[in-house]
């Protein structure tokens, strides 16, 4: 288990391919939560290397899921291309009530995803998570980023909010080779499957925290058994 870290790179200068928690073996169970990652390129903002916020591509079995929840990254501001949150085929992974701030308008490359499934997974779902990309430059942004469109995937209760911003594509969605520019085009995607009880709001978040400020937020999620508090740890 990793939980309850502070993971940056603040003062490293010669960055490479950034990971802030990077699973990829085990025998399912892993619990990725509580944690910070953020500045992982922060003496290089204008470098083009990778950065990953946790990686998971282990897999769980139905007995012993893999949970990553009340994580917060934020802070990632690099021109290389950014995933927030991903799974790489991990089986059996579910990420709940993780907030991504990605907050960098005058960016001029690179492509962001907040949530990126890669490649073929069984019962994964994603839920009550806080998406929120702005960033400037030449890349796509997409909040949500489904890459295979097997086995099925389980998403709702979300915010998935992309500031329409730089000369990319700024998505909400995307299944296999099609993107979705607004959450309504999100929702009718793949006969109406995902997000149907989702937001897409700016969070406005309180000045210095991870706190969403915005009303459309309020009472937004679904409870999930055994998650009783959020990432500053209080009473949800």
């Amino acid at each position: 288990s990793v939980i309850g870290n502070d993971i940056h790179r603040i003062n490293r200068i010669n960055t490479s391919t950034g990971y802030g928690v990077f699973f990829t073996t085990g025998y399912g169970a892993h619990n990725i939560s509580y944690n910070k990652i953020h500045q992982l390129t922060e003496q290089n903002k204008t470098g083009t290397n990778a950065t990953y916020g946790i990686y998971v591509s282990a897999d769980g079995t139905a007995n012993r899921i893999n949970r990553v929840f009340n994580n917060v990254i934020y802070g990632l501001e690099t021109n290389g291309t950014q995933y927030c949150l991903y799974n790489g085929g991990g089986d059996n992974t579910k990420m709940y009530y993780n907030t991504v701030n990605i907050y960098n308008p005058s960016g001029t490359a690179g492509l962001v995803y907040g949530i990126y499934k890669g490649t073929a997974a069984v019962n994964t779902e994603y839920k009550n998570n806080n998406i929120y990309i702005n960033k400037g430059g030449s890349g796509n942004k997409t909040a949500l980023y489904l890459s295979v469109t097997t086995n099925p995937i389980k998403s709702n209760f979300n915010n998935l909010y992309v500031e329409n911003i730089g000369t990319g594509l700024n998505n909400v969605g995307r299944w296999g080779t099609t993107d979705y520019a607004t959450l309504a085009t999100w929702q009718a995607a793949n006969s109406a499957a995902f997000d149907s009880a989702s937001v897409s709001a700016d969070p406005l978040f309180v000045a210095g925290t991870s706190k969403p400020g915005s009303a459309s937020l309020n009472n937004a999620a679904q409870p999930i058994a055994g998650i009783t508090a959020d990432h500053i740890v209080t009473g949800k």
